[in-house]
């Protein structure tokens, strides 16, 4: 019987900023999550759900693209890419950690720093 060793797993890299509260809650709660990758004609329609709430909103009717499920996770169908992804480690980033200090009050000057996620790649879906 062989396992799948670290060097053997693909890993990525989320960071979220603590000001996208529905973000948070869903990536809080859930071990799953997707990311969805796009051609430039759905620029417009990115452009919509990157700057509307879907509690005042409803993203899918507003911008024609369809929701659909993956069994761990959400994803449109319209993405030319989609990477599901389980969450392997979380923690928020801090002052002491950035390298380059002095870039900390012009990217943080709240200290609401972004939560980084850091996730095994378990299905990559394509067009």
């Amino acid at each position: 019987s062989s396992s799948q060793g670290l060097y053997e797993t693909i890993f990525f890299n989320c960071y979220i900023l603590l000001h996208l509260p529905f973000i948070m809650f869903i990536l809080y709660f859930s071990l799953y999550y997707s990311l969805s990758f796009f051609d430039e004609t759905y620029r417009d329609a990115l452009k919509f759900c990157g700057s509307k709430s879907g509690r005042d909103y409803d993203k899918a009717k507003e911008t024609g693209l369809t929701p659909c499920y993956d069994e761990n996770a959400p994803y449109f169908q319209e993405a030319k890419l989609v990477l599901i992804c389980k969450k392997m480690y979380s923690q928020f980033l801090n002052s002491e950690s950035i390298i380059a200090a002095d870039e900390v009050a012009k990217w943080y000057p709240e200290n609401d720093f972004h939560k980084m996620y850091v996730s095994e790649i378990v299905k990559v879906l394509t067009k």
